[in-house]
């Protein structure tokens, strides 16, 4: 038998290796196009792999709220200052509250997304 030459330790690397694939395979099928970037420290314990398209849009989506809060930071300072008056006051107002609502939609759309990887880890969002 072929498996009665190999040493203990050649057994335990075999088994060990024979884990990982199935595990990798597991999670993930093979696909040699496939690049992964691994940016987690060696001692992490998980790691969830997304797609980079998909931390692409929370990150662009994150770099628009921060656009959003300046936009309304801005027209915040020309309320408390007294520099609009009228019937700007209002408008702008009503602008400012749109804006919160925007924001808070967009937040939460990226929030659910990543609550829903972070639920299968042990990092899992409270109340998830």
């Amino acid at each position: 038998m072929p498996n009665s030459t190999q040493t203990p330790t050649a057994t335990k690397q075999a088994t060990e290796q024979a884990t990982f694939t199935v595990a990798t395979n597991h999670l993930q099928p093979h696909n040699p196009n496939r690049t992964v970037i691994d940016v987690s420290d060696i001692d992490d314990k998980e790691v969830i792999v997304i797609p980079s398209i998909d931390l692409s849009d929370v990150a662009c989506t994150l770099e628009s709220i921060m656009s959003n809060y300046e936009a309304l930071e801005s027209l915040l300072h020309l309320i408390h200052t007294n520099q609009l008056k009228g019937m700007a006051l209002p408008a702008m107002t009503e602008i400012a509250l749109n804006n919160c609502l925007y924001i808070a939609n967009m937040a939460g759309d990226e929030y659910l997304k990543l609550k829903n990887a972070l639920k299968q880890s042990s990092y899992a969002v409270e109340g998830v």
